[in-house]
């Protein structure tokens, strides 16, 4: 990893909205910087990706789907992604994060200070962090990572859980990965990790699992005096559990089964911290290590190749300029800078000025298994060769040169796209090399003998183990996807570490959008992880064009459709003005089809949905049609497109030409052009003149009147014998007509 660290100062702007403001701490795989969000006016932290992995297309490309993923996690306890971008560095665009900033630091700095949880606090932060392992485990997201660094603390001691998606990135890039891969890596790995499986949901609890004991007792457990120690015990050994946390061991001895099947899950054991919390005391505040604004900076080897040997010069902080600080760096302080070295490594700096021509070298290491937790302090040397005397050899019999021998035999016989692996056990603190006594003195040959030696012998021993951990590329076998979905296929082929490009579609009848039709590899083939798989996928059944259908019968419409290759759909009937009943008024593509492209076409076998004519809407009959003229009560009527049917009934209190009454009450509703059956008044009934000769004039007046006539006059005497009427008897008159009466005279 290229040293970096001089390329933003305080100040600078990315994204035209975050101002950094300093540096927070620097990792494996990005620089952390405090920032401050103009928009929204607060603190934010951003982390900016190294450019030596910004150059490796593989990663960028598995970052930022790991990116989008992770940004859909909303949860309580898992870091907000707030935004995302690149910035152009030396013409190449790096990519970096901004996130929610902790500023109650990591749960590493918490250690780094010396202080340890009780029972209590370690099942609430447990707790806290289990939930947020089973939020991202539903969605389908492995943490990978789960170390004390990425567990961050706000001002009030609540816990989220930071770099969800970075580990997955850094392991399918291509041609760079961090420098700690064979030592950190290990720190807090699975016994399905270091054996070379695909990370899983469980393997983050039993990584939670190994910090939460961590933090009880500051010792991470099965941790041996190398890296390949510390994984033959993870492999073979079960945990145990401290007496400290005896309230908590059921719930941690689940969690740390070595078979990932019978290990419990992250819900499980989040509800098993929670009642084990239940049951103790309240937990006191967690003493936090709050970060600072101007964190220290991982550390750097600087290695000198030249002369045909490995010379490490020492150890340099990230961005320094060569100068020596004086200042020791182990963790870099919360918000990702663990997913480097962070607070696995401690690498002590504190070098003078390092020139390489001038053959002065300088060295302060220590191996990430030997200490915990701390600082190492460098023991400053000036260049030109000043140091303090012989270096002194380690338990192996071996100085800082067979270390630095130790890097590049591992590294030689490692693919490049694995990265630079760890010597297996490092130099003694302090072991400094003299060039003057170490490099031309025969007692520094012989020493360089003993060490290749013992190099060749260790790697003899240890050369399988260190082949099956380092060397060996993890394989799998592929699975049959054909038939299945693509985006399920591509989920099973990225969780075994294969890199998915982009598919082949085409269209093919009776198959599904997304359904894969054929695969390379082909299934059974055993294929190296970081391989590529591609998939032929279909876009659905190839296309035909919808016909005609507005207007025509519905019979015939249907014949259409199946003719067409199309299948029916749903059918529903609306009134038409003008489209007959029974006939097709529209037909479309059911909802959630594919619209039709450009030449009107869609896929075979959508369904299409017909909308079928009732006729025309029905007519309500208006109010206003009795008590009015028959030709008002025709007008209103015939605005709504009903016809008016009238009678004639006699009335003697209505006047005739008046709707008496209508055989259809107002607001019924008819077809369009029913007849409305209105009675219109005819006046009063005639009443017939009575044949009343014979009588008197004096009584067929009488009966006259009583029949509802007028008596006009006698004509004769009103004793006399009637001999006719005027009208005659028998004729019709209406009420209150005149009549005449004639009698003999006499």
């Amino acid at each position: 990893m290229a040293a970096v660290g001089t390329t933003f100062d305080s100040g600078s702007v990315l994204g035209d909205r975050f101002v950094l403001s300093s540096r927070l701490g620097t990792g494996a795989s990005a620089r952390v910087f405090l920032a401050t969000d103009l928009r929204r006016q607060c603190p934010v932290a951003v982390k900016v990706l190294h450019e030596s992995l910004a150059s490796d297309a593989r990663f960028v490309q598995q970052f930022e789907r790991e990116s989008r993923l992770v940004a859909s996690l909303h949860h309580d306890h898992i870091v907000t992604v707030i935004d995302a971008g690149t910035v152009d560095v030396d013409e190449m665009a790096v990519p970096f994060i901004v996130t929610e900033y902790y500023a109650g630091g990591s749960l590493a700095s918490l250690l780094d200070s010396g202080a340890l949880l009780d029972a209590a606090q370690v099942a609430s932060v447990g707790a806290q962090a289990a939930g947020a392992l089973a939020h991202a485990h539903r969605q389908g997201l492995v943490h990978r990572d789960v170390k004390p660094s990425n567990l961050l603390f706000d001002a009030a001691g609540r816990l989220a859980l930071a770099d969800f998606g970075i580990a997955r990135a850094i392991a399918s890039a291509s041609a760079t990965e961090p420098t700690d891969a064979g030592a950190g890596a290990t720190r807090y790995a699975s016994p399905e990790q270091v054996m070379g499986r695909s990370a899983e949901p469980r393997t983050d609890v039993y990584s939670l699992a190994l910090v939460l004991v961590e933090a009880a007792t500051g010792t991470v457990p099965l941790l041996g005096d190398s890296p390949v120690a510390t994984m033959g015990r993870r492999v073979r050994e079960d945990v145990e559990i401290p007496d400290a946390l005896a309230p908590l061991r059921a719930a941690l001895i689940a969690a740390t089964d070595r078979e990932p099947d019978k290990r419990c899950d992250a819900a499980d054991l989040g509800e098993a911290l929670e009642a084990a919390a239940s049951e103790l005391p309240a937990p006191e505040p967690l003493p936090l290590a709050p970060v600072i604004s101007t964190g220290d900076d991982t550390a750097e080897l600087l290695v000198d190749r030249s002369g045909g040997s490995v010379r490490i010069l020492g150890a340099a902080p990230l961005g320094s300029s060569g100068e020596g600080s004086g200042h020791g760096s182990g963790e870099g302080p919360g918000h990702g800078s663990g997913e480097g070295p962070g607070h696995e490594v401690g690498a002590g700096s504190g070098v003078g000025p390092v020139d390489g021509a001038s053959g002065a070298d300088q060295i302060d290491l220590r191996s990430s298994e030997q200490s915990s937790h701390g600082s190492v302090s460098g023991a400053g040397v000036s260049a030109g060769g000043a140091g303090s005397g012989d270096s002194e050899s380690d338990e192996f019999g071996r100085d800082s040169i067979a270390v630095a021998e130790e890097y590049r035999a591992l590294d030689s016989a490692r693919p490049v796209s694995l990265g630079v692996v760890d010597p297996l056990d490092a130099a003694p603190v302090g072991a400094t090399i003299d060039p003057d006594k170490g490099v031309g003195s025969r007692r520094g040959r012989r020493r360089r003998w003993f060490a290749a030696v013992a190099v060749l012998l260790l790697l003899a021993l240890s050369g399988g183990a260190a082949w099956w951990f380092f060397v060996r590329v993890p394989t799998h076998t592929v699975p049959d996807w054909v038939g299945s979905q693509l985006e399920e296929a591509t989920s099973q082929a990225e969780s075994n570490g294969w890199v998915v490009g982009d598919p082949e579609r085409v269209r093919r009848d009776g198959t599904t959008t997304g359904q894969v039709l054929a695969q390379n590899p082909s299934p059974g083939t055993d294929l190296s992880e970081g391989e590529p798989v591609s998939f032929t996928v279909s876009d659905g059944p190839t296309l035909t064009a919808v016909p005609s259908l507005a207007g025509m019968p519905e019979p015939e419409a249907r014949a259409q459709i199946e003719s067409a290759g199309l299948a029916l759909g749903s059918r529903t009937t609306t009134f038409d003005e003008d489209v007959p009943a029974g006939s097709v008024v529209a037909a479309s593509p059911a909802p959630g089809s594919p619209a039709p492209d450009d030449e009107g076409r869609v896929p075979k076998q959508t369904a299409i949905d017909l909308v079928v004519s009732d006729g025309p809407a029905p007519r309500v009959v208006p109010d206003g049609i009795v008590g009015v003229t028959l030709e008002e009560a025709q007008a209103a009527l015939g605005a709504v497109q009903l016809v008016a049917e009238p009678t004639e009934e006699y009335s003697s209190s209505i006047d005739k030409g008046v709707v008496i009454r209508s055989d259809t009450a107002p607001g019924s509703e008819l077809p369009r052009g029913s007849a409305v059956v209105l009675v219109v008044s005819a006046g009063p009934e005639p009443i017939v003149v009575p044949d009343v000769t014979g009588s008197t004039g004096t009584a067929a007046a009488a009966e006259l009147e009583s029949r509802g006539f007028t008596v006009s006059g006698i004509e004769g005497s009103p004793s006399g014998t009637v001999l006719a009427t005027d009208p005659p008897a028998g004729e019709s008159r209406l009420p209150g007509a005149q009549v005449r009466i004639f009698t003999r005279s006499g």
